[in-house]
């Protein structure tokens, strides 16, 4: 079916008029809850596109941080007055995507200001092992672009096969959100560190993500590479721009859900523990190296998630 407009919306004043009313047009568009993401459902690396899983990767994953969210010490929330239902669909009762205020699509918010909150207080809930901890839930939410490189899970039978929307050019793959959750805050903040240490933000290089060994996903994250000096500029740019804040502007309740080695062809091939020169500023904080190799790692206890929560 064709659909025309009629003349007095084509041309003449009245036309210009309603030019101007695009915007409420571009906030329906933009209402969908389909904002491509990253699930770990299973302890597998699952990219999510309308609603599909597009690929799925297991032990580790190689992306490209354009983002973090929100700014500062401050942590998204997400609150589920029935507690957390693993599988569950069902949005969080009240949430908030910059740790201040609850979001405009919470229906029951549970108090004008998260830091007033009683959801918000250590000792509001306790945890499976009997301690004190907080009834809502902490994250952080991470921007990425896959890296090249990847082998995707098959079906049985079939060979391994790269992921291909990372062999696209840098710019045209898939912007992909990720939550992480605060089983994981520790190891991502020792990331950040190390980073820093370096003089470096995560736009820069291809950061590793490794599924670890336990009864819930969580995850240790690594320097795998550093961007060449042809893709790190666009990374750059993408990360000063932030087109998600626009793009996927409802990005928190679509996100803020229950869900939340050597070198390879098409992965830059620097050693992870060299700055390579067009990314040379800062090596080393107090005259000591940066360490960028990560040791295996134990489970994280409460007290290491509740102090790494503390430090953000």
């Amino acid at each position: 079916m064709t659909i025309e407009l009629p003349e007095h919306l084509r041309t003449g004043p009245l036309a210009e008029q309603a030019a101007k009313s695009l915007r409420d047009a571009q906030s329906m568009a933009q209402a969908s809850n389909s904002v491509p993401r990253i699930s770990l459902k299973g302890r597998e690396f699952q990219l999510m596109v309308d609603g599909e899983s597009e690929a799925k990767f297991r032990d580790y994953l190689d992306v490209i941080v354009v983002g973090v969210e929100p700014d500062g010490g401050r942590m998204i929330k997400a609150w589920y007055e029935k507690g957390y239902q693993a599988g569950s669909k069902e949005p969080p009762t009240c949430a908030s995507d910059d740790g201040i205020a609850p979001s405009s699509y919470v229906q029951k918010p549970q108090s004008q200001t998260c830091q007033s909150c009683p959801k918000n207080q250590f000792g509001s809930a306790t945890s499976p092992s009997g301690k004190p901890t907080k009834a809502c839930r902490d994250s952080k939410r991470a921007w990425v672009k896959i890296a090249p490189g990847n082998m995707m899970v098959m079906p049985p039978g079939q060979p391994p096969k790269a992921y291909p929307g990372a062999e696209k050019p840098f710019a045209d793959r898939t912007l992909f959100g990720l939550n992480i959750t605060v089983a994981s805050l520790k190891n991502w903040s020792d990331h950040g560190k190390k980073l820093l240490a370096l003089g470096q933000g995560p736009a820069v290089c291809v950061t590793r993500i490794v599924m670890q060994e336990g009864d819930f996903p969580w995850m240790d994250f690594q320097i795998a590479a550093w961007l060449s000096a042809e893709d790190a500029p666009q990374s750059l740019k993408l990360a000063e721009q932030r087109p998600w804040k626009i793009q996927y502007a409802n990005a928190g309740l679509a996100l803020n859900g229950p869900d939340a080695g050597g070198a390879r062809q098409g992965v830059p091939t620097a050693l992870p523990g060299a700055v390579p020169a067009h990314l040379q500023q800062q090596t080393s904080v107090g005259g000591q190296p940066a360490e960028v190799v990560d040791a295996a790692k134990p489970a994280p206890n409460a007290a290491e998630i509740n102090k790494a929560v503390e430090n953000w």
